[in-house]
């Protein structure tokens, strides 16, 4: 389905989430680790979006920065879910979204989960790139690619990136993530976390120890702004830790959920 340009898909009934993926690559990510929660758990609306520029969103011409792609997010939220409340979940740039969300339209998120989410566009405290599980099988190409990505280097991590991860960046728009969007405005022009008005929502931030792009540390700074978070910093657990780690990681979002529904 799309509305306003926006590609999305709905599934499931109940309370309202909005799913936001990562830069460069689109709902299907999401969707393939998110989606078997949902035979445990009951009474959600998961709306997966596809970026502009990404999946099977177009480029919209008036994004120029981040202010306008969060301000392109809200508009499809009110178009999707006019007046009602809604939780959100951000992963990596998705979550940097997800965190603008908040900030624009506090009174009706009733939940947050950021999964290795983006704090800072500048001066990010990140370990150097590593490999802490390698598999001898794979093939040099197979861990060139991993490497950045994952720290796990397995026959089971490669076949889930080569499923779903690289499909979903070859469908992003090349020259628009290569544009001054992402040179020059890649960071809001406001803050974020407001230092008066703590979030008091349900919270699970899911960070990887050994993730070099966005790390873990960052993220541990805004932690009072989100008196009821659980934070979780996972070994063996690079940018994708959804496929390192993923039981892990769903047993997290399934606890953030039923603390929602409580």
């Amino acid at each position: 389905m799309t509305s306003q340009h926006i590609h999305y898909e709905i599934y499931g009934t109940g309370r309202p989430l909005i799913i936001i993926h990562s830069l460069s690559l689109d709902l299907t990510t999401m969707k393939s680790f998110m989606e078997p929660l949902f035979t445990e758990t009951s009474g959600w609306k998961r709306i997966y979006l596809d970026l502009p520029g990404m999946g099977k969103s177009p480029v919209d011409e008036r994004i120029t920065g981040s202010d306008q792609m969060l301000d392109r997010v809200l508009s499809f939220i009110d178009t999707i879910l006019p007046g009602q409340d809604f939780a959100v979940a951000g992963m990596s740039y998705g979550g940097y979204l997800a965190r603008g969300i908040v900030k624009k339209a506090r009174d009706r998120v009733t939940g947050l989960l950021l999964i290795c989410p983006l704090i800072t566009t500048t001066d990010r405290l990140v370990p150097d790139a590593q490999v802490v599980v390698e598999d001898s099988t794979l093939r040099k190409a197979e861990r060139r690619l991993l490497r950045g990505q994952t720290v796990v280097h397995t026959k089971e991590t490669w076949d889930e990136f080569n499923r779903v991860i690289l499909p979903a960046a070859a469908n992003s728009n090349r020259q628009f993530l290569q544009s001054d969007f992402r040179k020059k405005y890649y960071a809001f022009t406001f803050q974020l976390e407001d230092d008066a008005i703590p979030f008091e929502k349900p919270v699970a931030i899911i960070t990887g120890r050994q993730d070099s792009v966005a790390g873990y540390q960052n993220q541990w700074s805004v932690i009072e702004k989100y008196p009821r978070a659980t934070f979780a910093v996972l070994d063996e657990a690079g940018h994708l830790l959804q496929i390192e780690k993923e039981k892990v990681v769903q047993a997290l979002i399934l606890d953030w959920t039923q603390r929602i529904q409580r």
